[in-house]
């Protein structure tokens, strides 16, 4: 997951977006990122750990489908879902998985 990270802003120039929106995208993944870190310990607490990181595997497989999408169809909207999906999935598990 982290070798797709550093290509984001790249990729997402290359499919047709501003520099400006894709790195605005980026930072947005990075913001959603540090939230979910330092909120996967409330979700471990209320939902389980194991049920908070199956949910975490689904997200982030949904966003790396959208962004497969966004290769052949690059829409604001696929962007604006993807950064969700994405950025609050891929910073849960590294707490979680070691405690699991």
């Amino acid at each position: 997951m982290f070798s797709v990270i550093v290509q984001l802003v790249a990729f997402f120039v290359d499919a047709g977006f501003s520099p400006i929106a894709a790195a605005t995208a980026y930072g947005m993944l990075g913001m959603m990122s540090a939230l979910s870190v330092m909120g996967s310990g409330l979700l471990s607490e209320r939902f389980g750990y194991r049920q908070t990181v199956t949910a975490t595997f689904v997200g982030t497989a949904a966003g790396m489908s959208i962004l497969f999408a966004l290769t052949f169809v690059p829409s604001t909207f696929l962007l604006a879902l993807f950064v969700p999906a994405f950025g609050l999935c891929m910073g849960v598990r590294g707490p979680i998985v070691s405690s699991v």
